[in-house]
């Protein structure tokens, strides 16, 4: 379905209508604004503190806070009902973020932040 809103898009270019999924309008502030609810709507997870306005998505939040616990990627991948390879890819985004080079130190500055008292898993 968002595809086709995609390709809809697209096709459509020299329509009048706001793009929401495609940037070949930015200039439009109806699609800006637009972009910037989407965003707002989305739940988030700020790291606070020392890491400003630093944040996770659900989904990285989610596969970091199994991490905390001591639990492995397979295991993570089933209780969230993801591949694997998915879960590395949040897990990679988390520590991109926190410029953390390996689980360690991702754990660590995890808890070193307010990330505990937001998350409500």
């Amino acid at each position: 379905m968002y595809w086709q809103a995609v390709l809809r898009e697209v096709l459509n270019k020299n329509s009048k209508e706001p793009f929401l999924f495609t940037n070949l309008k930015q200039e439009n502030e109806n699609v800006v604004r637009k972009k910037t609810c989407v965003v707002e709507n989305r739940k988030i997870y700020k790291l606070g503190g020392e890491y400003g306005d630093l944040y996770l998505t659900r989904r990285e939040a989610e596969c970091t806070f199994r991490v905390i616990q001591g639990k492995t990627v397979a295991v993570i991948a089933t209780e969230l009902t993801l591949s694997p390879r998915t879960v590395e890819f949040y897990l990679k985004n988390a520590k991109s973020k926190l410029r953390c080079r390996t689980k360690a130190q991702l754990i660590e500055k995890i808890l070193q932040s307010n990330f505990l008292t937001a998350a409500n898993f």
